[in-house]
């Protein structure tokens, strides 16, 4: 058995292995041997079918399969012997590939191209410089956080005009200077809630509306939040910046809640398991679950930022004629409703391509910087969320559901490669605000919606 293989210029491995006869004779003689002693042929006593016959009749499907369990084997061993770092799998090089007949034919060449990931490093030192918001608590968050509660949790009522904290349900759509519908214009049904609106003239006019009548306004001038206005609008976050068409909005409908009282039923209901007793308690708990939501926010967008950085310091190429068969190869074992065709992969492969790449820069800082996940790390932490919930009982008796729960959890791959990878998200925010130059500043949440929402739009126009 020979393999020889070639390194091309866009990170492909072309690798040839070649058999002769005996490289594989003795394997196939040994199976047919085997199938001749097991054969029950008419005519013929078990274990008296003669070879040739044997041969005939089962020859070719042995080779084949001998020849296959052999090229498997060899090249696997031949990857790790060069230490080919790979991405995907082998797959057959069409171009090179001949047509093989196990009947006939005694020598055999198989070709198979495989993948290879970029080679780069990263230096995490203070020449590289990232931002970390710490999102600031607003004197009326408990408030409005208070209000939303109750809210949530009160009454709904019929009423002839909206209230400024209500929510208005109707038809968006574009119009031109006439105020005429634009044709093949944006039209969404839609709802929003008349707090988001910033401008005073426009929200007083939503105040004066009734059910069916209608008003045209620029929604660039009512709103500032431009994900808010691509979503009340159903366009695309790149489309925002340049719609600058009015839109009328008629109204179908009004909801309005009236909020519920703040006593113990309304304390059961928002905190459950949390006993409280009174307004004050229930307002230091809502400001635990505000500053918990900021740190994961300002946490979450840390990465994004993280993430983003690498990506372009790096630019990794790819080679991504092989990724895009690999994946429509793949794809093609999937249920018809799950199958995409080049076109559509064509048009996805940027995205898949990014987090294919930051796979790859994790993996190689976790190796470099040593940042390993073991299965008690992960036990602890399943723990630990499993730990905010309540199970009733004692706590000896919540201790032993726990554990039969995290076991029960760490045997679902999926939930662990998902609790496993937000621990690395941890260690790798810790690896970078311990040794990257980090600017902590503090961020009101108004400000920082409107920064990342500005960020979002900069980064899918630049795609």
């Amino acid at each position: 058995m020979e393999i020889k293989h070639q390194i091309t210029e866009n990170l492909t491995a072309k690798i040839s292995i070649n058999f002769v006869e005996e490289d594989y004779q003795q394997e196939v003689t040994k199976a047919l041997k085997e199938q001749s002693r097991k054969a029950s042929i008419h005519g013929f006593r078990p274990g008296k079918v003669p070879f040739g016959m044997i041969k005939k009749m089962y020859g070719e499907a042995v080779m084949a399969d001998t020849i296959s369990n052999k090229l498997g084997t060899a090249l696997d061993e031949y990857l790790k012997s060069k230490d080919f770092k790979t991405l995907g799998q082998p797959l057959i090089d069409d171009e090179e590939m001949k047509a093989v007949n196990f009947n006939t034919d005694k020598e055999f060449t198989f070709n198979y191209v495989v993948g290879l990931k970029p080679e780069f490093d990263i230096e995490i030192d203070d020449k590289l410089k990232l931002d970390f918001y710490n999102i600031t608590v607003a004197k009326d968050a408990v408030d409005k956080y208070l209000m939303d509660v109750r809210k949530r949790f009160g009454t709904q009522s019929d009423t002839e005009f909206a209230a400024e904290d209500d929510i208005v349900m109707g038809n968006f759509a574009e119009v031109n200077s006439d105020g005429n519908e634009v044709e093949n214009g944006v039209k969404k049904d839609s709802s929003i809630h008349l707090d988001y609106i910033k401008n005073k003239e426009i929200k007083a006019d939503f105040l004066k509306l009734k059910k069916n009548e209608s008003l045209i306004f620029n929604p660039q001038k009512a709103f500032k939040n431009e994900i808010e206005l691509a979503s009340i609008l159903g366009i695309a976050l790149s489309e925002v910046k340049n719609f600058k068409s009015d839109v009328k909005f008629t109204l179908s409908g009004i909801s309005h809640f009236e909020p519920a009282d703040i006593n113990e039923d309304l304390f059961s209901k928002v905190y459950e398991n949390d006993h409280i007793t009174n307004e004050d308690e229930l307002r230091e708990r809502i400001l635990r679950d505000i500053e918990g939501t900021y740190k994961s926010e300002s946490k979450n967008q840390f990465m994004n930022e993280l993430v983003d950085t690498l990506l372009e310091l790096t630019n990794l190429n790819l080679p991504d004629e092989f990724m895009k068969k690999w994946i429509l190869e793949n794809n093609a074992r999937e249920e018809n409703d799950k199958k995409i065709s080049r076109d559509e992969l064509d048009l996805q492969y940027v995205n898949y391509r990014d987090t294919l790449r930051w796979q790859i820069i994790e993996e190689h800082i976790s190796d470099k910087y040593g940042l390993k996940i073991s299965n008690d790390e992960i036990k602890v932490r399943v723990g630990e969320l499993l730990g905010m919930q309540a199970f009733g009982g004692d706590d000896e008796s919540s201790q032993k559901i726990i554990d039969q729960v995290t076991e029960s959890v760490m045997q679902n791959k999926e939930e662990v490669n998902k609790i496993a990878s937000q621990i690395m998200e941890q260690k790798l925010t810790a690896l970078f605000k311990e040794k990257a130059k980090v600017n902590e500043q503090n961020i009101s949440y108004e400000d920082f919606i409107t920064m990342v929402s500005k960020k979002v739009i900069a980064k899918s126009e630049k795609k």
